[in-house]
């Protein structure tokens, strides 16, 4: 499969080929993970025909030959007239939005039940009758939490999955548990709560979903903030603009109208009862570098403690809670120089006091 990403990219160095250009700086062309693969060009008859050549010359290559009728074709702002004549002319089908990737729907509503009903079903077929009966409760155990919690935990790492959704999976896991079948009722003699603890507080260690779900999509946060050069961010960057620093904010004050599902889910995505003490941003201490993606009020860059935690009463009366440290104030020389304008509407007396103090535990 190298090989056709090797294809590809030779093209449009060649000037051939046009990937789909997010902005100036971001250009997608071709994801491939083993054998599922996805192009994304624009919707051009030139593209088609480099399309075509390229695919021809993989088949001569490897002497192997594309199937090209279980190949789909699906549009974004594309004339109907244009996919009829591109899967004529590539022999591929038409399909519309919703498809699967890696066993995740791309395209679906994850708020709507019906997105989730495939992965049910499979969990339960996962389930037979036969593969618990001859179990005990140790190894029934280790049937969910090495099989059956691995099966939904793509989905489970791109959506946030309904509490409906959260309470069939568990369904599913105690009736098996009790019962070695998910079909066959039984007496549940211990809350799932409790089971879902860890041996030393009286639990079976099996995960909880509703907590791997949340645990799962907040690592977007640190991959966000970690993997700089890879493609997505880039196109994250396009989308929402700094999101570095929505992510270390982390509020429901940094989602725009326009922002999709997705993305709101991942801002938000510890805002959990269950993790208010082991959230993302506090656990995170920031460095001060490049103070435009450093939130000025809610991580930790100049004491052991959020400003806005430290000072709450100065937090309440700021002006932009989601201002950078870099918008806050500048360097002259080697002092820094606090904005008060820009952190409150009106200066105070109380607010150049804080702000030294501040300004102290900076040069510290």
């Amino acid at each position: 499969m190298e090989v056709l990403t090797t294809l590809v990219r030779k093209e449009k160095e060649i000037s051939e080929l046009r990937g789909f250009r997010v902005n100036e700086e971001v250009e997608t062309d071709i994801f491939q993970f083993t054998d599922d693969t996805i192009i994304i060009l624009e919707g051009d008859t030139a593209n088609l025909w480099s399309m075509k050549a390229t695919f021809r010359g993989f088949e001569f290559m490897w002497g192997l030959r594309i199937t090209f009728n279980k190949r789909y074709l699906y549009e974004i702002n594309v004339g109907d007239w244009f996919l009829e004549a591109a899967s004529t002319f590539l022999t591929c089908r038409v399909c519309r939005f919703s498809f699967k990737f890696l066993g995740v729907k791309v395209g679906g509503n994850p708020r709507n039940l019906s997105m989730w009903k495939d992965l049910i079903s499979f969990l339960r077929r996962r389930l037979a009758e036969w593969r618990g009966k001859n179990l005990n409760i140790a190894g029934r155990v280790v049937l969910i939490n090495s099989v059956i919690n691995a099966i939904p935990i793509y989905s489970l790492s791109f959506y946030k999955a309904l509490s409906k959704v959260i309470q069939e999976i568990r369904s599913i896991h105690s009736r098996f548990l009790w019962g070695g079948s998910e079909s066959k009722k039984s007496f549940h003699w211990i809350c799932w709560d409790t089971i879902c603890k860890s041996t030393e507080e009286g639990g079976l260690c099996v995960k909880n979903v509703e907590i791997m779900n949340a645990a799962l999509i907040s690592k977007w946060k640190w991959r966000i903030l970690s993997e700089k050069e890879a493609v997505w961010s880039g196109i994250l960057k396009a989308r929402y603009g700094n999101v570095k620093l929505k992510v270390l904010i982390g509020d429901i004050s940094v989602v725009g109208k326009k922002d999709s599902i997705w993305w709101r889910d991942v801002l938000v995505s510890d805002n959990y009862v269950l993790l208010q003490d082991k959230h993302f941003a506090g656990a995170i201490d920031c460095e001060v570098g490049n103070e435009e993606e450093i939130p000025f009020w809610y991580v930790c860059w100049a004491d052991q403690q959020p400003v806005r935690e430290a000072f709450p009463k100065l937090f309440l009366a700021a002006a932009n809670h989601l201002q950078s440290v870099t918008q806050a104030g500048h360097y002259e020389g080697d002092d820094w120089m606090w904005d008060i304008s820009s952190l409150f509407a009106t200066g105070s007396v109380l607010a150049e006091d804080v702000l030294q103090e501040l300004r102290l535990i900076l040069m510290q």
